[in-house]
């Protein structure tokens, strides 16, 4: 396929599967499938208010189109771990998979989960700071807090009932997953690419990775220049579709999985050099507990076994994320 073409991708309809066993097992068949083919899908039905996400993405834009100074008032701390605003030229998405790529054109903000430091399992989790030492939030916009913390709560729900879809598709128990996600490590950032005008070779807005993750819930607006996805040998264009989220398997899940479903290559490419226009996506990345054993959920064997050691979730990532770093 040449880069050009498009692919739609399968609709998950979230409506109606807490209520109905038959609706849940209709889109838990048909998330299977999509799983095993291509792992990316889009979901509807998701019950998240359309102001809240006009909201978070206003004022996202707002906080990003300030001066640099600004933003850098709320720079993260790679020392302490807290999460933060980084610009351009940091990380290369695309060092995760091994390839020296130059550094990805987009800036980050980066927001970690609300914890309860009376909580002794946070002082006592393994790497514990890479997760949950907090954001450093922005004076301006005065509301982009609020509405960040909002946002999130809003995904998590969104993703607990992913997990009941995949907990049917897999015949686990309800609530299986929920033993991995007491106290789960989910980061949420937002991608800002700003107008393309120099590029180095081989450079992207996001060079080419799998996410690291169980699954990730992705709002993107539709600006030129998005997300690619790696199919038949080729790359193919995702756009975005009103109203609905963009979701797609991480490499825990296929870990988890034994490789039945398939945590997919992506990248973010380049707009047309005509065309000189910013864009924002805003990725939940639902994220298992740090110290959580991901080993082959039982059914998924297969005739050869499992082929996967055991690995923490914490691990996992700190060990993609810091081959992502450039300077």
């Amino acid at each position: 396929m040449e880069p050009s073409d498009i692919v739609p991708l399968a609709i998950v309809d979230l409506d109606g599967t807490d209520r109905s066993r038959s609706r849940l097992a209709e889109e838990a068949e048909r998330l299977d499938r999509i799983n095993q083919e291509l792992g990316f899908f889009c979901v509807v039905g998701h019950g998240v208010s359309p102001t809240l996400i006009a909201d978070m993405y206003d004022v996202t834009a707002r906080f990003f189109h300030q001066p640099e100074e600004v933003k850098a008032r709320s720079s993260l701390d790679r020392t302490t771990g807290r999460r933060g605003w980084e610009p351009a030229g940091q990380r290369g998405l695309g060092r995760s998979m091994g390839q020296e790529t130059p550094p990805d054109l987009r800036e980050v903000f980066g927001s970690s989960r609300e914890i309860d430091r009376d909580d002794p399992y946070y002082a006592s989790v393994p790497d514990g700071e890479h997760f949950f030492s907090g954001t450093a939030w922005p004076e301006t916009p005065a509301d982009m807090r609020a509405t960040w913390l909002a946002y999130y709560v809003a995904m998590e729900d969104l993703s607990w009932r992913i997990y009941r879809v995949m907990e049917a598709a897999l015949d686990l128990p309800m609530g299986w997953f929920q033993a991995f996600n007491r106290h789960h490590a989910s980061p949420m950032i937002a991608n800002y690419y700003p107008p393309v005008t120099e590029v180095l070779p081989g450079q992207l807005r996001a060079g080419a990775h799998t996410d690291y993750g169980a699954f990730t819930i992705l709002y993107q607006d539709d600006a030129p220049g998005g997300l690619q996805v790696s199919s038949l040998g080729g790359w193919v264009d995702v756009s975005a579709q009103p109203g609905a989220f963009t979701v797609n398997i991480g490499d825990l899940m296929a870990r988890w999985t034994n490789d039945r479903w398939v945590s997919t290559l992506h990248r973010v490419v380049l707009p047309p050099e005509s065309v000189g226009t910013w864009r924002i996506s805003i990725p939940f990345f639902q994220q298992p507990d740090a110290d959580a054993v991901i080993s082959c959920i039982p059914g998924c064997e297969g005739p050869d076994g499992a082929k996967y050691e055991p690995i923490t979730s914490g691990r996992n990532w700190y060990d993609k994320n810091s081959r992502t770093l450039t300077v």
